[in-house]
This record gives C-alpha cells, structure tokens and sequence, in this order.
C-alpha cells in the first residue's frame, strides 16, 4: 500500500537503526527488553474521543509531529496503521501503569524526508487529572529522545548524511497551579553540557501546552498530568517533536510526584 493511502499527511516509512527505552530505562543495545512491536498492516485504531483523539483514532498531523494515545497499545496501532515492523527505525520510549510515551525516527524511501512521530498515554491504573489549585507541586522522572542533525539537502541536491544521538537522563518538573505555569530542567547522562528545558501551561483538566527545548532546537510538546495532583499518586506524562532547517529533536518524559 503507498504510503499517501495510510495517511493524509506524507507519511513514510522508516530506514533506521533500531532503539528502545522501556520501564523508565534507556537501551542501546540487545540487553534491555525492547518495547512490544506493533503488528504490522493493521487498521487504524478507534479512539474513545476523550483524549484528544477523533473517532477515528488519534490525530497524527505530519511527519514531525506528537498525538495524544489512549494506551500504548493504541499508539503502536496507530503506528503500525501507518508502516510496517521492518521499516520501523529508531524506538524510544517509557512505559508504566501510571502513564509513558513512545518516539520513533526514520526517513521516507521515496523523498528521503526525515519522519520523527510521539505519543503519550495514560496507564492501565490511571486517572483523570485533578485540575489545578494553588501551590507548586515538583514531578521527578526520566527523558528520553533523540536528537538528529545534518537535515536537507547538499549543495548538489542529495541527501545529507544525517546523524542521530540518542539521549536520556532525569527530568525535574515543577507545575505552579496558581498560574497554570510548568517548567522543567534535565541533567543529562550522555550529552554533557545540553539540557532539556520545559516550559508551557496546565489547564483545568490537567491537559499540558508547551514547548521543550535542546541543543538549540525548540519542538512542539503536549501531555497531560494522570491522578490527583495533590498526592504522591500522580503522574505527569509528555511527548514533544519539532525541527529546524538543519535539526531536529523526538522524545518525551514521565515523572512522578515528589512532594
């Protein structure tokens, strides 16, 4: 099936080397459990209407881009509706009963277009948000993404050699429900001297707007926060994408209440 029929974006499929973070960890090699694998070639998934999606599905607007999931296993139907397993390149990703998020990289065979796509989710024992009060409440976890350079074309007109760096550490984010502002800082353990910075806003049902920036790359960010907000069971969950000219950056944290 061309890849134009799977979706009304120009979607593709993926080329690159295979990776997977999964429980809270990264994996760079055979030794960490990978992510389970979408089932290739199967429908698009309908969605409960509740989480941002149409019913349809959830709503994938590009080829660098995030969407909103009802469960892991929705977000890799949506991905496996949309490429099949071989072409899967690189996977990322964090998943727990509380909420995760999955990334995927690759390039189109056709256009040589570079495809980077994530998505979060709620977990199996989540809730709906608790919407915002007043205070601050601090979320501590884990980031994972990758971090792609050498976008566009040569003077000649080929194709860049692109490079990829894959890059995870702890996340400390700190929503102030006065305002409905969050921020958010990382410490990186394999990039020394970038960070991930977070910034946006929480509505009233715990749905998350913002922006998360590195290595001078600033991509879309949406997510939401699972759980009373006020207690130690909550979760913020999120997934970003964006790009510039000549980079671009996928990925997404989970972090739990530390209050």
């Amino acid at each position: 099936m061309h890849m134009a029929t799977r979706l009304s974006t120009t979607l593709s499929v993926f080329l690159l080397t295979a990776a997977c973070l999964s429980g809270g960890g990264q994996s760079t090699n055979a030794d960490v459990p990978e992510i389970d694998s979408p089932t290739s070639g199967g429908p698009t998934p309908e969605g409960p209407g509740e989480d941002g999606s149409d019913a349809s599905g959830p709503n994938v607007s590009g080829p660098i881009s995030i969407f909103r999931s009802g469960s892991q296993a929705e977000g890799q139907s949506t991905i496996s509706a949309l490429i099949g397993d071989d072409d899967i390149g690189t996977r990322g990703g964090s998943n727990s009963p509380t909420g995760g998020f999955e990334f995927i990289v690759g390039q189109s065979p056709d256009t040589e277009d570079l495809i980077a796509l994530a998505t979060f989710y709620p977990g199996a024992f989540s809730e709906p948000g608790g919407g915002p009060t007043s205070g601050t409440v601090r979320y501590r976890g884990d980031f994972f993404l990758s971090h792609i350079t050498g976008i566009g074309s040569d003077v000649d007109g080929s194709s860049s050699a692109r490079q990829e760096n894959l890059v995870n550490g702890r996340v400390n984010l700190n929503v102030a429900f006065d305002d409905g502002a969050f921020t958010g800082t990382s410490l990186s353990s394999s990039a020394v001297g970038e960070t991930l910075a977070l910034d946006g806003q929480i509505d009233r049902t715990g749905a998350m707007n913002g922006t998360a920036t590195f290595a001078g790359v600033t991509a879309d960010l949406e997510g939401a926060v699972f759980g009373d907000t006020l207690s130690t069971n909550s979760t913020a969950v999120g997934a970003f994408a964006g790009s510039t000219e000549t980079e671009a950056i996928v990925g997404g944290f989970k972090a739990d209440n530390s209050n």
